[in-house]
């Protein structure tokens, strides 16, 4: 079969689903916009499933802060108090997660990659404080788009460069945390992976239709999706 020439593509996000950071992000933005700005009134944002661009550009609206004036600046030092913030935070990789990385990571049938709403330089960092960005070859990140279905097709842009021949869209998998992560991988035709370690139910999950849907990592197995 054609399918069976081609690797399977896996793209993760990484909130939630790789690892929780014990709030390391939304501390980071905090300390950003006080020290950069002043500003200690923090609104209330809805970060699951979003890219930064997109938290960000929310962000400054409900402020009344002139976006295109401050983001280049808040982006810089955001990046700074977030390494900050996750060697202090009490995150961890998720269940299931370094065995499930291990086993694709050895298969030569499977390639690794990204699809995350954090900026890049963001998601490095996240990756670099638990020890698996070595796991990764490649991804979409959330610095310029607002919508996380561009972000999917900006991975599987980069999956195709960076796979060339082995590539087959038909042969893509994404795995993620909440109904977003869903979205935008039928936005690029890939089977979904749905775990419920992010904060959405079971329930919410499953009234996206996933693919596959399990409490933890812990539950799936790469065989499952091959």
């Amino acid at each position: 079969m054609a399918g069976e020439t081609h690797k399977l593509t896996v793209l993760w996000d990484i909130d939630g689903t790789l690892m929780l950071t014990g709030g390391a992000g939304i501390t980071a933005m905090k300390q950003t916009l006080h020290r950069l700005l002043g500003v200690s009134d923090y609104p209330e944002l809805e970060y699951h499933g979003r890219t930064d661009y997109a938290i960000v550009q929310e962000l400054f609206r409900k402020l009344d802060l002139p976006f295109e004036k401050h983001f280049r600046a808040f982006r810089q030092l955001y990046h700074v108090q977030l390494a900050s913030c996750l060697k202090e935070s009490r995150g961890a990789l998720l269940p299931g997660v370094p065995e499930l990385l291990r086993v694709m990571l050895d298969d030569q049938r499977c390639s690794l990659g990204l699809l995350t709403g954090n900026a890049r330089e963001a998601a490095q960092l996240k990756l670099s404080a638990y020890g698996v960005e070595h796991f990764f070859d490649f991804g979409g990140y959330g610095d310029h788009h607002l919508e996380r279905d561009d972000v999917a097709r900006e991975a599987q842009a980069a999956a195709a460069a960076r796979l060339g021949s082995e590539f087959h869209p038909e042969r893509v998998v994404v795995i993620g945390d909440t109904p977003a992560d869903v979205k935008c991988g039928r936005a690029i035709g890939a089977r979904v992976v749905a775990v419920a370690t992010g904060g959405c139910s079971l329930e919410r999950l499953a009234e996206s239709k996933p693919d596959f849907l399990v409490r933890s990592l812990a539950d799936l197995s790469l065989d499952q999706l091959l």
